[in-house]
């Protein structure tokens, strides 16, 4: 580790000394402006070392802001401590935090109390694990988590809670592609699919009449872009992925329309793709899905590897960010709304959060 702390320190040192150079070469704004100040900052951009440092990084397993990424085995990156404290609750463990734990399970039993009141037929909670919960075989050897989870409390003390967790690590073992990105903190399709299919099983036992895709659906992988965590790493120019996307037919030549739930604009037509985290209220019609039915979704960017099998399920479907949409919002969207059924998909380490914490029963206001 000392040998590529050096190696890493003895590149970012050179790349400093030669940016005032390139940036010389090759910015020509310095020429064309009388200005110091603008000289100066043309002259010592660091946005190329800043690559330079991150590939460099990449190369001998250094992060270059460990808070919000961090390197594993294999140069996996995981997301850091920064973000919702998500390595400090799995260091941690459920223990310490009891008191959110337990608010977390009577709030949510609060939703589905006036989900039900109002006639939904059915209410889940599908949680995307985080990838350092799956891929704990890539996670550095300081990475020590504890047994007892916050995810497998809720899971315990709400039965509409789909127990991914267990889901998705059966998956792991039975399929030798990735079910999340190397570079990002999304899960794939693939991984997406196995929780889905794990949330079907659930409406099965609840003997709910509702027709599911086929559980062999066909797969296909894909080199795609760097994601997210690469980007943190300032990298993500000289990295790549691999993508695992649905390729059935059923799934993938499905017709929808995406329209501006407030505005009644359509915003998209045409074959069934990826919904990205919505900025506002989405509905997704699919006339050919297998259920004629209505769903509110209440999603985050963990629901973007789900959208296009959710689409092929269910002929309507209400996409909100619920955090990006006040709790109370999401209540008075419930209310008018009136859905046949209720699913909700929080990353991990967003569980105890915003709509998590707000109880739709006793506040009022």
């Amino acid at each position: 580790m000392k040998t590529k702390s050096i190696i890493f320190i003895f590149i970012f040192l050179i790349s400093l000394s030669i940016i005032p150079i390139y940036n010389i070469i090759n910015h020509k704004a310095i020429y064309q402006t009388d200005r110091l100040e603008r000289v100066r900052d043309s002259l010592f951009n660091i946005d190329l070392i800043m690559s330079i440092a991150g590939s460099a990084g990449n190369f001998v397993g250094i992060s270059s802001d460990s808070n919000k990424v961090f390197f594993g085995r294999e140069k996996w990156l995981f997301l850091g401590d920064s973000f919702n404290h998500s390595v400090s609750k799995k260091i941690n463990g459920s223990q310490a935090y009891g008191k959110e734990i337990k608010k977390t399970i009577s709030v949510m039993h609060g939703w589905e109390k006036i989900s039900k009141s109002i006639g939904v037929k059915g209410f889940y909670v599908v949680v995307g694990p985080d990838k350092d919960s799956i891929y704990s075989d890539k996670l550095p050897q300081w990475y020590v988590k504890k047994e007892s989870t916050i995810t497998s409390e809720l899971i315990n003390g709400c039965d509409f809670y789909i127990n991914t967790p267990e889901i998705v690590l059966r998956a792991k073992k039975e399929t030798t592609e990735p079910l999340y990105f190397k570079t990002d903190t999304h899960w794939n399709e693939l991984g997406a699919y196995a929780a889905f299919k794990g949330l079907a099983n659930k409406s099965a036992k609840n003997r709910e009449k509702l027709t599911w895709p086929d559980s062999d659906l066909e797969f296909t992988s894909f080199a795609s872009e760097a994601g997210d965590l690469s980007r943190f790493q300032r990298s993500a120019r000289f990295l790549s992925d691999v993508d695992m996307k649905i390729t059935s037919p059923s799934v993938a030549n499905l017709h929808i329309s995406v329209s501006s739930y407030n505005s009644g604009v359509i915003i998209y037509s045409g074959k069934n793709k990826p919904i990205e985290s919505p900025s506002e209220l989405l509905l997704v019609h699919s006339p050919s899905a297998l259920n004629k039915v209505k769903v509110l979704w209440l999603r985050d960017s963990f629901g973007t590897a789900m959208s296009r099998v959710m689409a092929s399920t269910f002929y309507e479907t209400l996409q909100v960010h619920h955090g990006r949409t006040s709790p109370e919002a999401i209540k008075k969207i419930l209310l008018d709304y009136k859905p046949d059924y209720v699913i909700v998909t929080v990353v991990e380490r967003d569980e105890l959060s915003k709509m998590f914490a707000y109880d739709p029963i006793t506040v009022t206001h």
